[in-house]
């Protein structure tokens, strides 16, 4: 997991300067409560447990979800647990990559969802 985080972080810092972060036009949805369990996990010291509930959301949870639950971690500055999501959703089906990628351009991540692509595209290599 730590490595697929890594990938992510690292196709995040190659975008930061070219594509801004949006301000979002979709209405967010408050994130699911495995998302706030995550949260309470990583704040207790249990990262295996947070780790293992960021994998997955980003595996099974749907592409509005994993927008939610991205932006709901960003605006609490939980930058390490949606770049944990955003790995693990990552190694999904390219289409799932797809739609995930759309929801967060939807709601103008911009960022996050360049992270994703990169992320994705580096994990074919």
């Amino acid at each position: 997991m730590r490595s697929q985080i890594a990938r992510l972080q690292a196709a995040r810092r190659g975008h930061n300067t070219a594509v801004p972060r949006g301000e979002g036009t979709v209405a967010l949805r408050p994130a699911p409560p495995g998302a706030d369990d995550a949260i309470r996990h990583l704040k207790a010291g249990r990262e295996n447990d947070a780790f293992t509930l960021f994998w997955h959301i980003g595996q099974t949870h749907t592409p509005a979800e994993i927008r939610d639950v991205v932006a709901s971690y960003t605006i609490s500055q939980e930058r390490d647990a949606a770049d944990a999501v955003l790995a693990s959703a990552s190694e999904r089906q390219a289409e799932d990559v797809l739609r995930i990628t759309a929801s967060l351009l939807e709601a103008q991540c911009y960022e996050d969802a360049a992270a994703l692509v990169q992320a994705s595209i580096q994990r074919l290599d």
